[in-house]
């Protein structure tokens, strides 16, 4: 079935169920105004999906003379319609090629086609390696030329020779309200880095009404040619060319970029101050926190009290300052997995739960605290109070404190459980995991808190399995969930809470959720 036939049959449904006159201008109306509610949403949540070559043959040659050309929303090309060059053991002449000459149309009529969506508002673009040389520029060439595109994400691995000559003005029409690139990049990094901040800074230049901005890069590094030092890649840059007079209003920005990206000025700050949702996930070396620093300072000086907040890495006492500074979060996220504890790791720890977590006990909703070792950072029933404080908590993701002893406990995550569902009516769902002693710097050392924490997290997973609700003041959630760590899953096991009933008695199990 088509998506016109589709969309007809939906309006002849829905007409049936009207009360309406039986003459043609009354149906006709009656069709009319349907067809306008209906048709905007329907092109909002299907997309144009580009996943393979023969797809794409039979989309050039007919999308761009076709009406849905214009009444398309959103774009996705998970798979460049171009196979990857033939090796050299089946390396052929380009007339014994049988797909040359979809090759060769392909690249002749994408940008007509892309140019024809006239109406796209989102594309997503997955790129691989095995993507042509020429695809970037034809892509964003065209993707440039549309006047009402408002997301753009770019996916996947960058991995080029030498990145193309950036001769065009990347998105003049002013439209996009929302820009992500997460790359994996490969090839000269100095070059390769310089050109995604250049084009990032021509992106941002012409489009002043952006509202988020998520920028995640990871690089392989090699030598050769142009390859150079990786830290190239300037934030500062990025922002350079924006008028005071006209900042950018930015709701959301995510930063995952490589080591000394991150220089915090006034002109990156000025783009700041609508924040309400910050990601940042620099990776700098242990207490070298000099550029995380000038961030939190900066935040807490501006006063930008943000609504979203995720740390990947190292918290410093800076970011302790400005959580301290105002209260109104939401949603707070900290990891602490790139090492042991400290004694400066551990205070910082502990300033955080006797002071951030109250400020923000009224309006916290989603918390996440992971520590990879024990310390102060991981729970244990110390916390259990500041935590009952957050009455409009709905979910918890936690690391509960490794000890020998605390294994052998079954209590914890039962009393853990039974006082968030009393203190927080929402609570509907808990995340937990162990942490790991810290290793002494002996492999066999390690080893040993390696299989110690496989043998809590199977004892955990045993215990919620066996884990029985009972006597609370309050009714859970019903759609209560517990989620476990298992070492040997990619995604955490869920179990699902069921209510119970006994001789007039209510309690409440939790019983594992199929993949």
């Amino acid at each position: 079935m088509t998506f016109d036939n589709l969309l007809t049959e939906l309006i002849q449904e829905i007409v049936y169920q009207l009360d309406t006159g039986r003459d043609i201008k009354s149906l006709r109306l009656t069709n009319k105004r349907v067809n306008d509610a209906v048709e905007p949403v329907l092109w909002t949540i299907k997309a144009i999906m580009i996943d393979s070559l023969e797809i794409a043959v039979e989309m050039l040659r007919d999308l761009p003379k076709h009406r849905l050309a214009t009444r398309a929303r959103r774009l996705v090309i998970r798979n460049f319609p171009v196979p990857p060059p033939l090796s050299l053991t089946m390396k052929l002449d380009e007339d014994d090629d049988p797909l040359a000459d979809d090759r060769t149309l392909v690249k002749k009529l994408l940008p007509k086609l892309l140019s024809s969506l006239v109406g796209l508002q989102s594309v997503e673009w997955k790129l691989k390696r095995s993507d042509p040389d020429w695809a970037w520029t034809v892509v964003m060439e065209s993707l440039s030329s549309l006047p009402a595109l408002a997301r753009l994400s770019l996916k996947g691995d960058l991995s080029w020779p030498r990145p193309p000559a950036m001769h065009i003005r990347l998105f003049p029409c002013g439209s996009l309200a929302r820009l992500e690139m997460n790359l994996v990049v490969q090839g000269p990094l100095a070059v390769i880095l310089r050109f995604l901040q250049d084009c990032l800074s021509a992106i941002i230049q012409n489009n002043p009404r952006l509202e988020a901005i998520l920028i995640r890069l990871m690089y392989l590094y090699y030598g050769g040619p142009g390859s150079g030092t990786p830290d190239v890649f300037d934030l500062h840059s990025i922002f350079e060319k924006i008028p005071s007079s006209k900042p950018l209003r930015l709701q959301t920005f995510l930063m995952d970029l490589p080591p000394g990206s991150v220089r915090i000025t006034p002109k990156v700050v000025e783009q700041l101050k609508s924040l309400r949702c910050l990601e940042y996930s620099e990776a700098y070396r242990p207490f070298n926190d000099a550029a995380s620093t000038l961030l939190w300072t900066a935040l807490r000086t501006q006063q930008i009290h943000v609504r979203e907040l995720t740390i990947e890495k190292w918290p410093c006492q800076a970011l302790v300052d400005y959580l301290e500074s105002f209260s109104g979060l939401e949603t707070l996220s900290i990891s602490t997995s790139s090492g042991p504890s400290t004694d400066y790791s551990d205070n910082l720890a502990r300033g955080f739960w006797k002071n951030v977590i109250p400020m923000h006990k009224d309006t916290l909703k989603h918390i996440t605290i992971r520590s990879e070792y024990t310390g102060s950072w991981g729970v244990g029933e110390e916390h259990f109070q500041t935590l009952r404080s957050c009455e409009n908590l709905i979910s918890l993701t936690v690391n509960l404190n490794y000890s020998p002893q605390a294994e052998e406990k079954d209590d914890i995550v039962d009393n853990l459980l039974t006082s968030l569902v009393e203190s927080c009516e929402r609570f509907r769902l808990l995340s937990v995991d162990w942490t790991a002693e810290a290793p002494s710097g002996f492999q066999d050392r390690f080893l040993d808190a390696a299989q110690q924490q496989d043998r809590a997290r199977q004892r955990l997973y045993e215990h919620v399995q066996s884990l029985r609700l009972e006597g609370l003041t309050r009714n859970p959630h019903r759609g209560l969930v517990i989620q476990v760590f298992m070492s040997e899953q990619a995604k955490p096991l869920q179990f699902r809470i069921r209510r119970n009933a006994l001789d007039g008695d209510t309690y409440w199990t939790f019983h594992k959720v199929d993949d």
